[in-house]
């Protein structure tokens, strides 16, 4: 049974691929290698210090084919190593941050230099490729400052992306006439019809007109960070951009876009930060992930009434001061318009169904925004961080304004939306109510959000249950926040916390701002969660002499009296009101009528600090004396 059972297993590992049994790695002076299926050697780390290095033909009496991944990796003492001609593939980074290595000589026979091998060589001047190269992986003379030309040879088949990319002094690459894949013209690789712009060497110059001549797409990362480019009009013709084609030229001012193209495509001009002006077709359906990221100077565009999608931080942190969003557009994605500081103004899309999570997240000078009727979805913090913004209106079609998602340290809904007074629900909102300008579900049940910008006393009305997650985020502002018995859920402290300063440090509790009712389960859970709190105003206790009755309250820090009404009805109807003044916590009610059962409440008096208006604390429960 347990022959089948292993002989299954083999004929599985021989289909898939796979040896199933673990090679251990040997030793020859400094070279540590292993042995392939093959019965060849792949060096695993060359360890030794020298500065000239001849990489050996046989270890351990087996012909060495392979440069492992990381072979030579971050060898500070190489300046020259010389391939021998046995070795058919150079594994990924096997060269890679070699800052002093200055020339390698790649022998015939070698047909695969893979991801990332040359990255970051800073003083590698020239390499030459043999004729038996067939692929070159991404990123594989990444950020070789040095660089100024190279040749593809003619078997070339495939070149990954960013192959070249961080190469400033590379002006031209160049193409064997014979390579049926690949070709070159004026320096610029292309694909072999000259149709497609493959990579154009971040050393050239600027772009000519005659250049475009019969091109129709520019392939993905074809200009990245070409920083001698400052304009581009890319001609008719063009019908296709891809992903990252100028991202982070810096230098880029202007661009003009032919009709033909449908798509803007992810971060096509992210890191763009010189980018001034730009001139979308009619046609586009979508502007895709980052497209603008980070386009500081990009004050103004035109968004064509043919697009449905913006995708998320398709213009997040541009200089954008004010937005027009046709009426095509459905769906706004995450962090869309994020980190846009110079951000007043925004018509949305009449038709606009969600609002992705962060999708204005820190656009520090919008003042007032209007969601459409047939916005359904407002995401998790959509607007935090607006700390101008005054006022928030949801209308009646919002259905939901949280993310689905276990991870609830990213929900922020209003935080740092130190302006902000007051949250209002549409009356006909079937999912959401507000109360004084605070966010709560439809029952009154739970408060979701209180506006940071909410100032005097809140008092946390009598139907709530629930205090939810970060449901007074950064609420410093309130003069008291009350919580009495009602409350029978806090969802975390996080519900209280508030930053302390701009460098994103934080705390828990507003100091002697959080009330909590004597007893409470607020109170139980201030003390487990190390809340510096206050107690509300409560009657201690109650003593009666003829006609009269003494009661003494516990001293309310900040209030400018108390209040204190009595009456012979549980309902508090028909009561009397007497005042006392602050630095007093013991009151005589004299000339009651004797024999007689009294219901008694207090609560404290403050000073708006805005109006200089009078507000109160919550009635304390009700005790209950007879009088002699």
């Amino acid at each position: 049974m347990i022959k089948k059972f292993l002989a299954a297993v083999f004929t599985i590992c021989a289909v898939l691929g796979f040896t199933c049994f673990h090679v251990e790695a040997a030793q020859q002076g400094d070279w540590k290698y292993k042995t392939l299926p093959d019965g060849t050697v792949e060096i695993v780390k060359y360890s030794g210090r020298e500065s000239e290095v001849t990489v050996p033909d046989r270890l351990g009496g087996k012909k060495v084919t392979r440069l492992g991944d990381y072979c030579f990796f971050q060898n500070k003492n190489l300046v020259r190593v010389t391939l021998t001609e046995g070795i058919s593939s150079i594994g990924g980074y096997c060269f890679a941050e070699n800052t002093n290595l200055a020339r390698i000589n790649i022998p015939g026979g070698v047909s695969s230099i893979e991801d990332y091998c040359f990255q970051n060589d800073e003083n590698l001047l020239e390499i030459f490729l043999p004729e038996s190269l067939v692929g070159i992986g991404q990123g594989a003379f990444g950020d070789c400052i040095g660089l100024s030309e190279i040749s593809i040879p003619e078997n070339v088949t495939k070149i990954g992306e960013r192959v070249f990319s961080g190469c400033p002094r590379l002006k031209n690459i160049y193409v064997s006439g014979n390579n049926r894949y690949f070709s070159s013209k004026d320096g610029v690789l292309m694909d072999k019809k000259q149709t497609a712009v493959l990579n154009w060497p971040e050393g050239k110059a600027g772009i000519g007109e005659h250049f475009f001549d019969g091109v129709a797409k520019i392939n993905d990362y074809a200009f990245y960070r070409c920083e001698n480019i400052s304009k581009a009009d890319i001609p008719r013709g063009v019908k296709e951009i891809g992903r990252y084609a100028f991202c982070e030229c810096t230098n880029l001012t202007e661009v003009s876009i032919p009709d033909g193209v449908t798509v803007i495509q992810d971060d096509l001009f992210a890191g763009c930060e010189n980018l001034e002006r730009v001139q979308l077709p009619e046609e586009i359906s979508s502007i895709g992930d980052s497209a603008f990221l980070q386009c500081r100077k990009l004050e103004s565009i035109h968004i064509p009434g043919t697009v449905k999608n913006i995708w998320d931080y398709a213009f997040a942190g541009s200089g954008l001061v004010s937005i027009e969003m046709p009426d095509s557009v459905t769906l706004l994605r995450d962090l869309a318009f994020a980190g846009c500081k110079n951000l007043e103004s925004v018509r949305l899309s009449k038709n606009l169904v969600s609002i992705g999570a962060g999708g204005f997240d820190n656009c520090s000078n919008l003042k007032n925004i209007e969601i459409p009727d047939g916005v359904r979805v407002i995401c998790t913090d959509a607007f935090a961080g607006c700390s101008s913004l005054e006022k928030f209106d949801i209308p009646k079609s919002v259905k939901a304004i949280r993310t689905d998602s276990s991870e609830r340290e990213f929900e922020e809904y209003f935080s740092g939306c130190k302006s902000l007074k007051a949250i209002n629900v549409h009356k006909d909102n079937k999912a959401y109510s507000s109360v004084d300008g605070v966010l709560m579900d439809k029952k009154k049940t739970e408060i979701i959000a209180c506006p940071p910008g909410k100032s005097s006393y809140y008092k946390v009305p009598k139907s709530v249950k629930t205090i939810g997650y970060r449901a007074f985020r950064d609420c410093v502002k309130l003069q008291g926040l009350e919580i009495r018995k009602n409350v029978t859920e806090i969802e975390g402290r996080d519900a209280f916390r508030y930053e302390t300063d701009d460098k994103g440090h934080y705390s828990y509790g507003y100091l002697s701002s959080l009330v909590l009712g004597k007893g409470s389960y607020a109170e139980s859970f201030a003390k487990k969660n190390g809340l510096k709190y206050k107690t509300a105003v409560y009657v201690k206790s109650l003593k009666t002499e003829k006609k009269s009755v003494t009661v003494t309250w516990n001293k309310f820090k900040k209030a400018s009296g108390y209040q204190i009404r009595y009456s012979f009805n549980s309902d508090m109807s028909d009561y009397k009101t007497v005042n006392v003044p602050a630095e007093k916590t013991k009151k005589i009610l004299k000339n009651l009528k004797a024999g007689k059962k009294y219901y008694i409440q207090i609560r404290a008096v403050l000073k708006d600090s805005g109006t200089g208006k009078d507000i109160y604390t919550s009635w304390s429960r009700k005790k209950s004396i007879k009088t002699r």
